[in-house]
Formats: structure tokens, sequence, C-alpha cells
């Protein structure tokens, strides 16, 4: 059920990545479109050590604090990315854009750090250190469906009818991975019963 379920989310995100541009997934730099499958890569190594992690102190009898992993995890970024910026710009062009902040750039920057970074990751931490990663990492589909519901509600932006029919397809395609095969289960034990 899991495959199935993974297969028919597949389908979904098809229908909505499917219809960017007039080209379609054609339309895609290839350098972005590597940079997204190297942070879905990197993403599903962090889940791993999530876990791994997580068992390693329910060995020895304890348990691991998920907001002290992700606080102490959060400050391994920032010298690299601070790399790869004076790679791409010069000091002074990193240093106008850091004085020259504005309300919108200052709100984001804490959104990002205490909504998405400390929130987010220690609730899904928490959750995989909880569940089988199975049934946890699917719920990552919710992602895609999630920033088009927010960009049509915060920026006005117009979704196709693709990318509606992406979206529930995603959602029953979770439905088949999450519930399905207890559901069948279920319904042959008590057939065998």
């Amino acid at each position: 059920m899991q495959v199935t379920g993974l297969l028919t989310a597949g389908l979904g995100l098809y229908f909505i990545g499917g219809n960017i541009g007039s080209n379609g997934l054609s339309s895609i730099p290839l350098g972005a479109f590597l940079l997204t499958l190297l942070g879905a890569a990197f993403w599903g190594i962090s889940n791993i050590i999530v876990r791994y992690a997580s068992k390693q102190s329910a060995s020895r009898g304890k348990k691991l604090d998920m907001l002290s992993l992700v606080v102490w995890s959060s400050l391994v970024p920032p010298l690299p990315l601070l790399a790869f910026a004076m790679m791409l710009d010069t000091p002074k062009t990193l240093f106008n854009a850091v004085s020259n902040l504005n309300a919108l750039s200052v709100f984001t920057v804490l959104y990002l750090a205490f909504c998405a970074t400390l929130f987010g990751f220690y609730t899904w931490s928490v959750l995989l250190a909880k569940y089988p990663a199975g049934k946890v990492a699917p719920l990552s589909l919710l992602v895609p469906i999630t920033g088009l519901i927010t960009a049509q509600i915060v920026l006005g932006e117009q979704l196709s009818k693709m990318q509606w029919l992406g979206g529930m397809v995603i959602l029953l395609g979770l439905v088949i991975s999450n519930f399905f095969g207890s559901l069948i289960q279920r319904i042959f034990k008590t057939k065998g019963a």
C-alpha cells in the first residue's frame, strides 16, 4: 500500500509540476532541478540521522531532546552558506543586503527561524522518533499542497485545475499509503475471525 500510495502521490506531483510555464517541466532550469533533488536527498539523510540518534538514545534508556538537536544542528549551515554567498557576491553586496533589511525581510527571517526551523523541524523530529519513518515521511508530500494554498491565499495566485487535481491526487496517495493497508488488514481479520 505504501508503494501504491507513493506512486499515486507522485502522479499528483506531476500534475502540479507539469503545469509550470508553457513548456511544462522542461521550463525548469537544470541547475534548479538538481538543487531540488539534492535538497530532497539531504532531507532524507537528515531523517535517517534523527531516527538513528533517537534509537541510540533509547537504547541507553534516555530520551533525545529534539529541540536541542534542532538548535545545535542549526549552528552548522551558516558557515558553508556564508562561504557560498561570498563566492556568488562581493562582501560589499552582502553587507548592503544585511544593512538595508526592511520589516518584511526581518519578519521572514524570524518566521523561518522560529516557525519553520524550531517548531517545524522539532515537531518533525519528534514524529520521526515516535513513529516508523514509513508512516511519517509520506507526510512531507503535504508541502506542495500547503505551498500552493498559501500562495493562493497570501499572494493571490490563481491555481489551475490541474494543480487542484494534483493536490487531491497527492492527498489520495497519502490516504492509500497511511490508511488502506491497516484497513485491509482489519477487513481480513474480521472475515477470518
